[in-house]
């Protein structure tokens, strides 16, 4: 996430969202950790282009999205 340039509230948000998703993950609950994920992408979505430029959303939406794919093909 420092690779972009977020307002602090905003990184801490959507960090906390990753977190929560990872956390589900750590214990198996993987619907919990896609929805997180889905959360994370919602609140990306939200903040473009106020306070996240298009590109890093795209990059950041792509990135997630790859994660959830992984999640769900048991390729993590």
């Amino acid at each position: 996430m420092e690779a972009f340039s977020l307002p602090s509230g905003t990184e801490s948000h959507l960090l906390n969202k990753l977190d929560n998703a990872e956390s589900k993950f750590d214990v198996g609950n993987n619907s919990a950790a896609i929805g997180n994920m889905g959360a994370f992408i919602n609140k990306v979505n939200a903040k473009t282009p106020s306070e996240i430029s298009p590109d890093d959303s795209a990059e950041l939406v792509a990135a997630a999205n790859a994660i959830i794919i992984a999640i769900n093909s048991g390729n993590v």
